[in-house]
């Protein structure tokens, strides 16, 4: 069946728009990798994802060129069908690169930092077996039109086993490979979180369940994407190869799907619409939108009308009358002795402040801590009691005890509205051992927002990485309090930024691993510096 001009032209205009929404979306992805290295050493993860993103680049310039090269030279056309040859399918080898490296990981338990050597072997056979491949069918002149773009040509005999044997042959490996992949992993994620559970290793049960389903859902992306863009590609050729004619439904699937497989990638392996460009846009068009309805709550700290809020009604004092009030922050690592061991609590907590935030870190006994400390300070009648914690006591299972905060503040100011506690959406940073569908809670932070009269407050303690068997942990430390600064999500909804940016006062404390070797005034005078502020100016 012959193609009309008008339907060519159809075509080449599919294929530039997906060729270039493509490279829009791999270019992102790389932009966004660019700046996160700037505060972090990037991961295995970054580094695959980054690759995939630079081929699919490639891969979509030649696609977007069409048929233009066929229509100026010859040897630009066989430039065209080569740069197709060799980096399409290195996408589609190093898909499968990416799926061996899940496999590692997740059912052989392969640290994933460790991984990153394999990158150059990803590497030499997913671009060296399509250049091997190119060799071969350009020395046996077989590229040249092929419909939709310079590619194996449909006219030289053999053709049809050239374009499977060195092309499809590989993708319908992949794609059996992939699935495998997916059901291996799949399996070890359950059977995991099965022990995880049985032993109360992940906390939150529902929770974990939901951070499981995510993963499947993940993989599950993986394989649809992947099969989706290059089936209608092999259906297509297939077609041409037995009837030696073209379709023109099957050539627009081809040319819409195949050509946008670096948008794909770059929204299920990159995270495209999770990054931080888009998801501020997005925010942006949810905020438009809810201008127009009266109803709509805001998601800040301050605000009285949001449905998670639960504030008893308040007024604002006037200038003249306002008072001023105390704050009394402290941190101990219990290091897994009782609270009996403690001494004497009054030494620890001092009178008369309006609100009291106390960290602690290895707490095995976090039920009679808190029960002694509201005695302490005159009991459920004198201050109301906020808490929020994560770990185990389960030593047998290598944690050392609670990280919890636990907030006491003046009976007299919650009454009246003027302290109170919003619902936040994630407080709790779990830096511990990889459980792959989570981290243990062994290791981080957790904290807890307040409004006091028309301020915000947030509270965080933490128990960040220690130096392990001689090797310094800097680096993880630096990493865990950039996360707890990051990830924390405060608000009831996630408006992309960082705690600090979103409440009025941030306090991070607890055991955090620095052991700085100098004079408390030395460290704060580099801190202010390297916020750039003076000592004076606060």
């Amino acid at each position: 069946m012959a193609i009309s001009t008008g339907q060519q032209n159809t075509l080449q205009i599919i294929a530039t728009l997906t060729s270039c929404l493509s490279i829009l979306g791999s270019l992102t992805i790389i932009h966004s990798l660019h700046r996160s290295s700037a505060l972090r050493l990037p991961t295995t993860l970054d580094r695959l994802v980054l690759t995939m993103s630079v081929l699919d680049v490639f891969a979509s310039f030649f696609f977007s060129l069409g048929e233009l090269p066929y229509t100026v030279s010859s040897g630009f056309c066989t430039f065209q069908g080569i740069g197709v040859q060799v980096f399409a399918l290195s996408t589609v080898l190093f898909n499968s690169c990416m799926a061996h490296n899940l496999y590692t990981w997740i059912v052989k338990k392969k640290d994933l930092q460790s991984l990153s050597s394999n990158l150059r072997y990803y590497l030499l056979f997913s671009v060296g077996l399509p250049v091997l491949l190119s060799i071969i069918l350009g020395a046996n002149s077989m590229f040249g039109f092929a419909s939709l773009w310079c590619w194996i040509s449909a006219y030289p005999t053999g053709a049809g086993l050239a374009r499977f044997f060195c092309f499809y042959f590989f993708v319908v490996l992949a794609w059996i490979f992939n699935l495998l992949v997916f059901i291996r992993v799949n399996y070890s994620l359950k059977r995991r979180m099965r022990k995880a559970k049985a032993a109360n290793l992940t906390g939150n049960q529902s929770v974990n369940m939901d951070s499981q389903n995510k993963v499947t859902w993940k993989m599950q992306q993986y394989l649809a994407v992947f099969f989706v863009v290059w089936f209608f590609g092999l259906l297509n050729r297939t077609i041409q190869d037995f009837s030696d004619e073209d379709v023109f439904w099957a050539l627009v699937l081809h040319v819409l799907f195949v050509p946008l497989q670096g948008f794909l990638n770059a929204v299920v392996y990159g995270g495209l619409l999770e990054t931080k460009t888009i998801r501020s846009w997005r925010m942006y068009v949810g905020w438009i939108k809810k201008k127009s309805n009266s109803h709509a709550s805001n998601t800040y700290l301050l605000d009285d009308s949001a449905p998670t809020s639960i504030r008893p009604p308040w007024s604002q004092k006037p200038l003249s009358q306002k008072t001023p009030l105390s704050l009394f922050v402290s941190t101990y690592n219990l290091a897994e002795k009782p609270t009996s061991d403690i001494s004497n609590l009054s030494d620890w907590l001092p009178p008369g402040h309006d609100v009291y935030a106390i960290g602690v870190q290895e707490c095995m006994t976090l039920s009679t801590l808190r029960s002694s400390l509201s005695s302490l300070l005159g009991g459920p009648s004198a201050y109301t009691m906020f808490t929020a914690e994560i770990g185990s006591t389960n030593t047998k299972l290598g944690f050392h005890g609670m990280i919890a905060v636990t907030i006491f503040a003046r009976k007299s100011h919650c009454d009246t509205g003027a302290f109170y506690m919003p619902t936040p959406n994630t407080t709790e940073i779990k830096k511990g051992a990889n459980l792959v569908v989570t981290n243990a809670p062994n290791k981080g932070a957790v904290g807890v927002p307040f409004v006091m009269y028309d301020a915000s407050l947030c509270f965080f303690t933490g128990h960040f990485a220690a130096n392990s068997k001689g090797r310094n942990r800097l680096q993880a430390r630096l990493d865990d309090s950039r996360d707890t600064l990051s990830k924390a999500v405060v608000t009831s909804d996630d408006i992309n930024f960082d705690v600090h940016l979103t409440c009025h006062y941030t306090f991070v404390f607890g055991d955090l691993n620095f052991r700085c070797v100098s004079s408390p005034e030395n460290v704060m005078g580099l801190v202010s510096e390297a916020c750039g502020e003076t000592r004076d100016g606060g």
